[in-house]
């Protein structure tokens, strides 16, 4: 067999366990060039053994009925960095205990990673995620109501939010597109309102999200950082926000992942 079919194997059975890769992540773990994994993948597509995205690929199987290509295209972005935060996010987990997980990508890694030994109820708006944990046997899953909004995966809207406000939560885990020193941030409203309730009926609340989002313009303020417990990134330990985040909230824990 020669190399180039290995490495598609390769690549073929890291699809088969994670769904969809980055050609830039892929690349780095092979050891090879981004152009050689494009070619592989362009075949592999071809054969009709793959969907192609914006930056990686999809297994054939793989794709949620309705759930938009462009929400996988973000699934991908950074995706070792959201399965290592996604890993330590769940060691907050205890036997018996209610978590909300909101639409985000890095959400729905966690989702993936879910202790089956642990009896969970977990509380979601995103088709993604209910899609994911639905079969899980020691997991009860509630899905807020409501309209599916244009990314194909978040319900939302008044039926949503309602349906939020009468649910109280252990552990909310939420993640967002943008943050800063002063507060975490959205850069559309889709999901917002639902987020925001949530947060307000946790007891915990765990902001995931990984270090690229620092920074980043943001429009739509999700919450301050009193309100958020836990903080878990692949952010430097000693970087310039972790400084004066510490130093500002006695309260926050920050959790590092390499």
């Amino acid at each position: 067999m020669s190399m180039g079919a290995v490495r598609r194997q390769k690549l073929l059975s890291i699809l088969s366990s994670d769904g969809a890769i980055s050609i830039k992540e892929v690349a780095k773990k092979l050891r090879v060039s981004e152009m050689t994994i494009r070619r592989d993948l362009d075949w592999l597509h071809a054969e009709g053994l793959t969907t192609k995205v914006h930056g990686g690929a999809v297994a054939k199987d793989f794709l949620v009925p309705n759930i938009t290509l462009k929400y996988i295209e973000r699934k991908i972005e950074n995706q070792e960095s959201k399965k290592k935060i996604a890993q330590k996010a769940v060691t907050l987990l205890k036997d018996g205990c209610t978590i909300f997980l909101d639409g985000g990508t890095t959400c729905g890694e966690i989702a993936n990673y879910l202790p089956q030994d642990l009896k969970l109820r977990v509380v979601t708006n995103s088709m993604y995620i209910h899609s994911t944990i639905v079969n899980l046997e020691n997991t009860e899953v509630v899905l807020l109501g409501g309209v599916l909004s244009e990314d194909k995966n978040t319900l939302d809207g008044i039926l949503t939010l309602d349906s939020a406000k009468s649910i109280k939560v252990d552990i909310a885990f939420f993640s967002s597109a943008a943050f800063d020193m002063d507060s975490v941030m959205n850069i559309e409203t889709i999901g917002l309102s639902v987020k925001k309730e949530m947060l307000k009926n946790s007891m915990i609340n765990v902001f995931v999200c990984d270090s690229t989002k620092y920074g980043r313009n943001g429009f739509y303020k999700v919450a301050d950082w009193s309100q958020i417990d836990f903080f878990i990134s692949d952010i430097k330990n000693d970087s310039e926000l972790v400084v004066e985040l510490l130093s500002r909230f006695k309260n926050l824990t920050i959790e590092f992942v390499t």
